[in-house]
């Protein structure tokens, strides 16, 4: 019997594989007290209000926070290019932050207009600014990219090996990338 990995075979089988790790509980929030009420749609005037507000906690957060994260940054990583670009992501979409570089490397620090509104404090504003510089400082995107190139290269010499055209063999790595980046995105 030999073996051989179609396309097919090997997409469902990381599919299933995926299905190992059980994703995290999402984040809970304290209940409502029971005598609170749903609030009411902003109207136009106090949604823009809300906005600004966040706006300016986000902007003071930043302030304080940016030279602290660059000084950590300088200590703990001489090496790494620790002259932060902290932005915020005005599309719509969900609460979230994430680290980046931009295209002359240098590191970018993003949160979204979704989690600025959802914040309640500036403490938890410096949390995640703290958290996604964390990720710059300990390398967290090099070694992403690694376990995706990895996964890349596996998922395409697995299709290869199984008689796969060209195409499924891109499709393959282009998959492999994804369960790679994703695998250490879970650990780390």
């Amino acid at each position: 019997m030999t073996f051989q990995l179609t396309l097919r075979g090997m997409i469902a089988a990381v599919v299933l594989l995926s299905g190992c790790v059980a994703p995290p509980p999402p984040p809970q929030r304290p209940a409502a007290p029971p005598q609170a009420a749903a609030a009411p749609p902003l109207r136009a005037d106090e949604a823009r209000a809300a906005a600004r507000a966040a706006v300016d906690r986000f902007l003071d957060v930043r302030a304080r926070v940016e030279p602290v994260a660059e000084a950590a940054c300088r200590r703990q990583a001489p090496r790494l290019d620790c002259d932060f670009l902290i932005l915020v992501d005005t599309r719509p979409g969900p609460v979230n932050a994430f680290q980046t570089l931009d295209r002359s490397g240098r590191p970018v620090l993003v949160l979204t207009a979704a989690l600025l509104l959802d914040a309640r404090n500036d403490d938890e504003l410096a949390f995640v600014l703290g958290h996604e510089a964390g990720h710059h400082i300990a390398g967290h995107l090099g070694r992403q990219r690694e376990t995706a190139v990895a996964g890349a290269l596996i998922a395409g010499t697995l299709a290869a090996l199984g008689g796969a055209d060209p195409g499924a063999i891109r499709t393959a790595q282009d998959l492999g990338a994804a369960v790679g980046a994703r695998t250490y995105s879970k650990e780390f």
